[in-house]
């Protein structure tokens, strides 16, 4: 997700010159377009990761000399069968893995972007700060609070990992340096927060 856009790393072609569209029924969430290819073992699904992670917007600011300019998602979808003897026929179980990878939130004093890194840290942040809140209401547990997962790409394609059936990890990356401890902070307190979220995953 670069600037609210969403595209295709795996098949570029499929982007043309528009975002893809997010689908949402119900529960479920697809991106209509975006290529499925079928892997084997674990080891196709790291090449693919790679493959895809060389597309990715990456520009050199001054807290990063390689920082991600795009939030990226990579899913897995896995079927398992196992043979009903009483009924003689294969029974498939779906399940989904969204490994997500993040873009880190940037001060724009601290990370001296300007034009056009500004603009990309701006379209970060204020996905960031969606996915804040939508963690913050869900953490909460009101039922009767409306969780605005519409408010961005980012926090839309997330719905069915965050607020439906599954079960989500999440993994901060902070800086041990002092200069940061503002990013550091308000990560901690991001990671907290999505801990208390509480989803009854079948």
């Amino acid at each position: 997700i670069y600037m609210e856009q969403i595209s295709d790393l795996l098949n570029p072609a499929n982007n043309g010159n528009k975002s893809l569209n997010i689908q949402c029924v119900g529960d479920k969430v697809t991106v209509d377009g975006l290529s499925k290819l079928s892997i084997d073992n674990a080891e196709e699904a790291y090449s693919l990761i790679l493959k895809g992670s060389k597309l990715r917007h990456i520009a050199s600011t001054s807290m990063n000399k390689e920082s991600s300019r795009s939030h990226a998602v990579f899913s897995i979808y896995i079927d398992n069968k196992i043979f009903d003897t009483n009924k003689n026929i294969y029974i498939t179980r779906q399940s989904v893995f969204h490994l997500i990878d993040l873009a880190g939130s940037e001060r724009q004093k601290t990370a001296e972007t300007s034009g056009e890194r500004l603009k990309e840290a701006s379209m970060i942040n204020k996905s960031l700060m969606n996915l804040s809140f939508v963690i913050k209401n869900l953490s909460e547990n009101n039922n009767n609070k409306h969780i605005h997962f519409r408010d961005s790409k980012l926090t839309l394609l997330l719905k069915d990992s965050l607020g439906g059936n599954a079960k989500t990890c999440i993994i901060a990356n902070v800086s041990p340096a002092y200069c940061n401890i503002n990013e550091t902070i308000s990560t901690l307190c991001f990671a907290q927060r999505a801990k208390m979220i509480k989803n009854k995953a079948n």
